[in-house]
């Protein structure tokens, strides 16, 4: 039972892999908010309940079960996943709109999942339904300008001595990446799908692109959790091993694995298109890059600085933070960078924004020509990378900003969060306008 425990918190709760002091206390800057649960979203949903009059609208999604999944794993796609829900937004003040509470649903949005790419947005959401508080996780990956849902799969246990989950989606040039985990602790036994496709082509998620056995698992308990997609390539940050896993044509291809030119705990990995960044953690933080073809390598390492960094695959910017001070649990120097987005770190062409970060998180998203992070409760801080300047966007008192932005455009930032009504806090998704 200790066993089955451990798994469901690296599962539901995630891991961030830090090695020390430093890691935790960067702000929870990496990933300790970004393998976070499916679960972990549906508790405030369920005070959401006031708007119980709203039509639901039809339902018939055709759920199909996966075929050959573990005994006791209840694994399903939706064949038509418009029929679920449709997304609602209500204004939350002016340039601000959320996320209306569902008659049906009680879910949250998944942080770091969806995103902006290729001209499509996306929003993942996970739920269960009202009627049926233990039934089936439900995760809905929204295309946010119909409104509608494009792919939908639900998961439960029907035994206790499994688990499984369809773990975190991940959206990218038109395509969708996601594991399925199951695990069978009676027989100390797992198996691990990947899926990849077109989110417009159905039939190209019917079926897993690589089944991963037990004997093909590095030990019990390290799952795929965080999730990245392209239209070649799907990627997986593997807790608590430590690795990124890239997996193109069906072949898995494991980087950032001891032994390599970068062994340290990758964090807040991002894919464009067969190309993987991640921050690799050790006594400093470096950045580091591979593809499927080519091996581990550091693609930057700033002499007595730390980098964290973050790109949209126009433009990568990174902080450089200088003097650590494990009591202050933070830097005394924080210096804003940027430079064209490149595959090749020699093609590098730096080029210092600001001298002072001046924004709260070191957390931050790009898009747009903008570096933003969250700069307070209810508050986002925005960088000019062209220019260095700073402004700042606001909320309403009563709404809070949950998790770092899910996606950045010119115009707009979508970012998950809460908001106070009535004394309690629902959870909520937030879409801001960019004043011009």
């Amino acid at each position: 039972m200790l066993l089955r425990t451990a798994v469901l918190v690296v599962l539901l709760v995630g891991c961030s892999g830090s090695n020390g002091p430093k890691d935790s206390g960067l702000d929870a800057t990496v990933d300790s908010g970004i393998d976070a649960p499916v679960d972990a979203t549906l508790d405030a949903g369920r005070d959401a309940g006031r708007d119980g009059g709203r039509d639901a609208g039809p339902v018939d999604p055709d759920w199909v079960g996966l075929p050959g999944i573990l005994d006791g794993c209840q694994i399903e796609r939706a064949v038509a996943p418009e029929t679920l829900a449709r997304l609602e937004w209500t204004s939350c003040g002016e340039g601000c709109q959320r996320l209306v509470p569902d008659a049906r649903w009680a879910w949250g949005a998944v942080a770091d999942a969806g995103g902006h790419s290729e001209g499509r947005t996306m929003l993942l959401l996970a739920g269960r339904e009202r009627r049926e508080p233990d039934g089936p996780t439900v995760l809905l990956l929204f295309d946010v300008d119909s409104s509608t849902p494009l792919v939908a799969m639900r998961h439960q246990e029907t035994e206790d001595r499994v688990v499984c989950a369809v773990n975190v989606m991940a959206f990218g040039q038109g395509h969708v990446a996601f594991p399925v985990i199951m695990v069978d602790f009676e027989r100390g036994y797992e198996e691990t799908w990947v899926f990849h496709g077109s989110v417009d082509e159905p039939e190209e998620l019917e079926e897993p692109v690589l089944r991963i056995a037990n004997d093909e698992l590095p030990g019990l308990g390290n799952l795929l959790q965080r999730s990245f997609a392209s239209a070649t390539t799907a990627a997986f940050q593997v807790q608590p091993l430590g690795e990124m896993w890239i997996v193109e044509g069906g072949v898995l291809a494991r980087r950032a694995n001891r032994g390599s030119a970068a062994p340290g705990s990758p964090q807040g990995p991002q894919l464009v298109g067969r190309h993987l960044m991640w921050m690799e953690w050790e006594a400093k933080v470096r950045l580091a890059h591979a593809t499927f073809d080519s091996p581990s390598e550091i693609f930057l390492d700033v002499p007595d600085a730390d980098t964290l960094f973050a790109t949209d695959g126009a433009d990568l910017a990174w902080l450089q933070g200088y003097g650590w001070d494990e009591v202050a649990m933070a830097y005394a120097r924080t210096e804003v960078w940027t430079a064209p987005y490149t595959t090749e770190p020699d093609a590098l062409v730096p080029r210092r924004v600001r001298t002072d970060y001046p924004v709260l998180s070191r957390r931050g998203v790009v898009g747009g020509g903008r570096w933003v992070a969250i700069d307070g409760e209810s508050v986002l801080g925005l960088v000019e990378l062209s220019t260095g300047r700073v402004s700042r966007i606001e909320l309403p008192a009563g709404m809070v900003f949950s998790d770092p932005p899910t996606w950045v455009t010119a115009t707009e930032i979508g970012i998950a969060g809460r908001y106070r009504e009535e004394g309690r806090f629902t959870s909520t998704f937030f879409r801001i306008a960019i004043p011009e």
